[in-house]
């Protein structure tokens, strides 16, 4: 259904706040990723510090591919790994499964090397549909939106649809609760490829699955990442089937 992917990324929740720029850090984590070539950078990150009311922003580490495909930004109170669209209609993104077995590989060399238990996971997909004529893509906001008169005289030429269910699934012999979040909408605007500005105007689809925010336990090694990635991907498929058929895509 998603022609072209534009980003994939992974989320694992903990403490994380030691995890920071630091002699011992690097090198371990240079290591763990020697065979990937991943540089290491550092970049700010917007916290509160203690006894402060003022914002104040943290060093924080991040490890990137030279061109910016793979990165991996260690934030304070999380782990992003991302996987981002660097060719035309995401050529390099490969699947999504494909991209959840290399995230799972990379946490693993982080968890191995600086142990700890998340308390939340999430994976996000984000994507555009294939091209479509004007009146194509009007037939789809009516079947996402119920317009009212105005929109009906002047039809609309951008949208953003958001929807937030939560279903409650095995992951790992436990049961959990997962947020389900889609966005459609569709995108205007122009890109720049080799030097030229490309008119682009897509219905973009982003599908967000992650557990409950609620539940602070600090459960998740990983096994149960494992076990969530394999649910999460069935999710996916179910959501999309829907949309797909919603949609008439």
């Amino acid at each position: 259904m998603i022609e072209a992917p534009l980003k994939y990324q992974a989320c694992f929740f903990a403490d994380t706040s030691n995890l920071r720029p630091s002699v011992e850090t690097i090198p371990a984590l240079l290591t763990a990723f020697a065979d990937r070539n991943l540089l290491p950078s550092t970049y700010h990150e917007i916290g509160l510090q203690p006894q402060s009311p003022t914002p104040k922003p943290l060093p924080r580490l991040r490890l990137a591919s030279s061109d910016n495909e793979w990165a991996i930004e260690f934030e304070s109170i999380r782990i992003n790994i991302e996987k981002n669209a660097i060719k035309p209609i995401g050529a390099n993104l490969g699947t999504f499964e494909e991209f959840t077995r290399d995230a799972t590989d990379f946490l693993g060399r982080i968890l191995d090397r600086f142990p700890r238990k998340g308390h939340r996971l999430a994976l996000i997909i984000r994507g555009f549909l294939g091209e479509m004529p004007e009146s194509r893509l009007q037939d789809i906001c009516k079947r996402v939106f119920v317009p009212n008169d105005f929109y009906t005289q002047n039809p609309p030429v951008g949208w953003n649809s958001r929807l937030l269910a939560r279903t409650p699934r095995d992951i790992g012999g436990k049961q959990e609760l997962l947020n389900v979040i889609t966005h459609v909408k569709r995108i205007r605007g122009e890109f720049e490829a080799e030097e030229t500005l490309i008119p682009l105007d897509r219905i973009e689809v982003e599908l967000d699955i992650n557990t409950y925010q609620g539940n602070r336990d600090p459960r998740f090694e990983m096994p149960a990442v494992r076990a969530f990635c394999s649910e999460a991907l069935k999710v996916r498929d179910e959501v999309l089937a829907s949309l797909k058929e919603q949609l008439s895509v």
